[in-house]
């Protein structure tokens, strides 16, 4: 147990017998001010406890028909009126000095609130779902809301489902659903995992979730995804070995059983066992002159370009793009990921002899069931976390 969860407990308690005999001067004080100091140097709910944790305590007001939340750090006494948390305050969570929770506003949009109890201040206030009015699709038509975790240091993972939320994206001509994103409110970290994520957990400050299949990963959820965030910072140097940032787990829990073919500097090759035959590549280039980083990009742009429609945006630091062939019995998915003069590439070459890329005949691989470029998409994803310093574990099972 937590230290102070057992006072939190008496605390509770005391704040629930205190509002059902009824509130007290103090609790108007506190109605009406945004922050006024607990005595002592202790916090007092005077209302419904909804969360805690160990630097923080909130609890519910309701003066004169109107709801409001407040919050408390123990070490201090200070109290602070949570801004944007009215009735419609909901899975209300504490983590560290952290406050999060959900709020619906007059259009039946579900918005994420963090709030900072040290400063006072709302960190993060972002769109994450909308609810759905009785005998309605709701707003958009799109009912739901993103799953999310808080970390003790303010930072929050999401998965965006559907197209919700609209965060900037490092990957142009990319909207599909189940991105696995995370933010502090001043970084942003988008495209960490692709559609197929699942099951998103919390354990302290280490985030994890899986994929279809049972396979998990996990890594921290701070500072680490500073880099990632900024999209603006060149890898950390040296730069990891190819074959460390996709790893045989790594390829056998999308292709099956796989055995490595090749190892060196620069690349890291991966050859199926069973049918249908497949072979992944993975090539970390560094050093790249200006010119040979635009004349990639608009390479790759041009292969792009037949299936996105998204802007160039050749000038971005970090940029990326995926394309598809099929040819001569042979299908091949490429993504590639440019950071400043490095350039992050996997290709996925698998037979097919029907040439059938695209639609319901899309090659589709076992032992997930997915379409090649799904394949492709997510182990990039897990290589550039990786090369960008976030540090992903991978078990065999969740």
């Amino acid at each position: 147990m937590r230290s102070g969860q057992r006072r939190y407990a008496f605390l509770a308690g005391l704040g629930l017998i205190v509002g059902l005999l009824g509130m007290g001067s103090r609790t108007s004080a506190l109605a009406l001010g945004g922050v006024a100091a607990a005595h002592d140097g202790r916090c007092a709910p005077t209302g419904r406890v909804r969360a805690h944790d160990s630097e923080v305590i909130v609890w519910e007001v309701t003066t004169a028909g109107r709801t409001a939340l407040y919050a408390c750090r123990p070490a201090t006494g200070i109290v602070h009126r949570v801004v944007h948390a009215e009735s419609a305050a909901s899975r209300v969570t504490a983590a560290g000095p952290f406050v999060a929770f959900e709020a619906n506003n007059s259009d039946h949009e579900v918005l994420l609130d963090v709030f900072d109890v040290l400063t006072g201040h709302t960190e993060l206030r972002h769109l994450i779902g909308n609810s759905c009015l009785p005998g309605t699709g709701g707003s958009n038509n799109v009912c739901g809301v993103n799953p999310w975790v808080l970390a003790p240091d303010g930072w929050v993972a999401e998965l965006e489902e559907g197209g919700q939320g609209g965060y900037p994206t490092v990957e142009p001509g990319t909207g599909e659903a189940r991105d696995l994103l995370a933010s502090n409110g001043r970084l942003t970290a988008t495209r960490l995992d692709g559609e197929a994520t699942e099951d998103l957990r919390l354990t302290g400050s280490v985030l994890s979730w899986s994929i279809p299949g049972g396979t998990r990963y996990s890594a921290p959820l701070g500072s680490q995804l500073d880099g990632l965030a900024e999209g603006t910072v060149p890898p950390p140097t040296p730069l990891p070995a190819p074959c460390s940032l996709i790893t045989a787990v790594d390829a056998q829990a999308v292709l099956g059983s796989v055995t490595e073919v090749s190892s060196s500097s620069s690349g890291c090759a991966y050859r199926t066992t069973a049918r249908p035959a497949s072979k992944l590549t993975l090539t970390v280039q560094s050093g790249l002159s200006p010119s040979q980083v635009s004349a990639a990009k608009k390479a790759a742009y041009a292969a792009e370009a037949y299936y996105y429609t998204g802007p160039s945006r050749y000038n971005d630091y970090t940029w990326g793009g995926s394309w598809e062939t099929a040819a001569g019995g042979i299908a091949s998915s490429y993504d590639v990921r440019f950071v400043g003069d490095v350039e992050l590439t996997i290709e996925l070459t698998t037979s097919d002899p029907s040439n059938s890329l695209g639609g319901d005949l899309e090659l589709v691989l076992l032992p997930l069931n997915w379409k090649a470029a799904e394949a492709a998409e997510h182990l990039t994803y897990l290589a550039f976390d990786r090369l960008m310093g976030w540090p992903v574990l991978v078990s065999a099972t969740g």
